[in-house]
């Protein structure tokens, strides 16, 4: 059962290799940790001047498209958004400092054996089929 208490609000994904994991934002509008932190990224500010034409570095597919910026591009569905804000704006106004440890802090979290998937690659399908040539 939805709670109506969390309409508009999003989930946080987990953080174990974020960094591995572009784009970033809640419509892909970044795609790099740091690409958003000059717009104070889940600020209502940046609510208010996100534009969903030419701001996503997600490949544009027409039949989505119209369904994701339709929220963003709607000022009454804007507001609810903002409205249920719960950030404190006193975290967003780090320093250059704070950023760069926080960032440091989400690299950390990659796991360096998940950079090399070779092993993970099964020698045959169900039904006994070699995929190894």
């Amino acid at each position: 059962m939805r709670d109506e208490d969390d309409k508009f609000k999003f989930r946080t994904p987990p953080l174990r290799n974020i960094a591995l994991t572009a784009p970033y934002g809640h419509l892909g509008t970044y795609n790099t940790l740091r690409g958003g932190d000059q717009t104070s990224p889940g600020s209502v500010g940046a609510l208010y001047a996100y534009r969903c034409a030419g701001q996503s570095v997600l490949a544009s597919r027409d039949a989505l498209d119209e369904i994701d910026c339709a929220v963003m591009e709607d000022p009454i569905l804007v507001q609810a958004i903002a409205d249920v804000n719960e950030l404190n704006n006193d975290l967003l106004n780090l320093t250059d400092k704070q950023i760069n440890a926080i960032i440091a802090f989400l690299h950390a979290l990659t796991d360096k054996a998940s950079l090399d998937l070779c092993s993970d690659v099964p020698l045959s399908v169900p039904g006994g089929h070699s995929i190894i040539e």
